[in-house]
């Protein structure tokens, strides 16, 4: 079994090789693509693309519609690093280490200095209000099915915190990050489709049954997805600030039924009116953070 000081050797060697690939400075934002959401990189000028199998120790990706590729370059002239999929609790279960392999990439982007880690994925809807091919903007996650990642011995960084603490009167997700999101939305016309909610996170393979997805709307949860949670709570440890935007590729009756399966989901993700709703509004929100950062 991998040790804390191995892991964090990895985690130090994947980011030394990411900055010899890279000419310029490191970008401050991270951002990373979920199940169907390639085409988003497609919007970028891309500088550098790196095989996710040729980073040192950096974990591959086994889940359809993900790449696997680390690609470094812009968005609205904003620097970004693109995380071309990720590696699901799902399929690295049941390593007891497995949420370290989860996680890693997040780890490898912070030692890189990044400062945003941002996540898309795809999301079944639990609230009966939402539509496919709407957006949810992340306000808070349920992630009581799903393993901890700071579980375990604590890996020191140096900075990090071993106790995590209270999150900030923001919220989870940081509150300016996505009142930007919506007025991004708003800008292109697309508010309607853009809600906020709560994530609910489970380990997956399976999707929800009926009872599941009713007991879910009791506890609060708006969405139901696989992923981003644990990304989340790491990114937090290591003091950045967070956002996750989920995509509703699925919806639930009022009994919970559900008929789904990942074909489904990604057909959805890369359906036209879809693709141009994601496009537009990121491409809207990252205009203004660059204006925002150049105010």
């Amino acid at each position: 079994m991998i040790s804390p000081k191995v892991y964090v050797a990895k985690v130090r060697a994947a980011a030394a090789y990411i900055r010899s690939r890279v000419n310029g400075p490191m970008p401050k934002i991270s951002l990373t693509l979920g199940s169907g959401m390639d085409d988003l990189a497609e919007q970028m000028v891309k500088e550098v693309v790196i095989p996710y199998r040729l980073i040192p120790g950096f974990p591959g990706v086994s889940a359809p519609g993900h790449k696997g590729e680390l690609i470094y370059g812009t968005i609205a002239g904003v620097p970004v690093f693109a995380l071309s999929g990720r590696e699901h609790y799902y399929n690295a279960a049941p390593d007891p280490r497995a949420m370290w392999w989860v996680t890693l990439a997040v780890q490898v982007m912070a030692e890189l200095g990044v400062q945003i880690y941002m996540s898309t994925n795809a999301v079944g809807a639990a609230n009966m209000s939402y539509k496919v091919g709407d957006l949810m903007v992340v306000t808070d996650h349920i992630a009581l099915a799903m393993p901890n990642p700071l579980l375990g011995p604590h890996l020191d960084f140096g900075s990090n915190w071993y106790f995590q603490p209270m999150y900030p009167k923001v919220g989870t997700y940081d509150l300016k990050l996505r009142s930007m999101f919506h007025r991004a939305a708003a800008i292109v016309r697309e508010s309607r489709r853009v809600h906020r909610g709560v994530l609910f996170v489970q380990t997956g393979r399976t999707y929800e049954t009926p009872a599941e997805v009713r007991a879910i709307r009791i506890l609060g949860g708006d969405a139901m997805g696989m992923s981003t949670a644990p990304e989340v709570i790491v990114a937090t440890n290591r003091g950045l600030r967070t956002l996750a935007v989920s995509i509703v590729s699925n919806t639930t009756k009022k009994d919970g039924t559900n008929a789904t399966n990942h074909e489904e989901v990604v057909r959805v993700l890369k359906s036209p009116p879809v693709r141009r709703r994601v496009a537009k509004i990121f491409l809207r929100f990252f205009e203004l953070y660059r204006r925002s950062e150049a105010a």
